[in-house]
């Protein structure tokens, strides 16, 4: 076709649309129409940047479609290739997950259809990171299991230690007699009273009997022998 000549020559005319001051990270390496007033780019200024403008427009008949002549299509299901033909369509996967994508990219290599962002290469990349994925899991879950087998173990034998000491207890109040109850002891202040007390004690007694001997004498002289007999 000659409309994919003019495109392939006007591609390799084609400069890069950028947007202006791109020199910050800030922003991206993508075209946006400048908009002030006093910018050097939307006046068409020589040496700068060139400003996109409808005389870069590729054919209509070619436009959208890649140097080959194709037409990219956007893939999300396997589904989707049985209406595609390898001779007007490529194949672009969508955002899928990696087991979809892998699936996709070997039914369109089956199929004989050209894929944008994918190959064998990738599948055999992504399948490997699977592997890696299952055995790091793998490892995870073991990890896990011996930490729980190791907490479960230490429980036990904090148990069985504090059955252990309970026990103990018990049988040591078990063992214990019952205390007797003492008598308070007195103290030195007492000790050195008790003898004084006692003298005290003591010697009214004495006083008494003594009282009452020379009575009794004189009741004694006074009786009769009868009496004492």
């Amino acid at each position: 076709m000659k409309e994919l000549e003019v495109k392939r020559t006007m591609r390799k005319k084609q400069p890069k649309f950028i947007r202006h001051d791109t020199k910050h990270k800030k922003l991206a390496k993508i075209w946006r129409k400048p908009k002030g007033l006093h910018n050097k780019v939307g006046d068409n200024r020589r040496g700068y940047l060139t400003k996109m403008s409808t005389g870069w427009q590729t054919p209509r008949a070619v436009r959208g479609m890649t140097l080959a002549g194709l037409l990219p299509t956007r893939v999300v299901r396997v589904e989707e290739l049985t209406d595609l033909d390898a001779k007007k369509h490529c194949v672009v996967v969508g955002k899928v997950g990696g087991k979809r994508r892998i699936a996709i990219i070997e039914a369109a290599s089956k199929a004989g259809l050209t894929i944008m962002n994918g190959s064998l290469d990738t599948v055999k990349e992504l399948q490997e990171k699977f592997e890696q994925q299952t055995k790091e899991k793998k490892e995870r879950s073991a990890e896990k299991e011996k930490k729980a087998k190791a907490a479960a173990a230490k429980e036990k034998e904090s148990l069985e230690d504090k059955a252990k000491e309970e026990a103990k207890t018990a049988e040591k109040k078990e063992e214990k007699p019952t205390p007797k109850k003492e008598t308070p002891k007195a103290g030195p202040a007492e000790k050195k009273a008790t003898p004084k007390a006692e003298e005290k004690e003591k010697a009214p007694k004495e006083s008494k009997d003594t009282a009452q001997k020379p009575e009794e004498k004189k009741a004694a002289e006074k009786q009769t022998p009868k009496e004492k007999q």
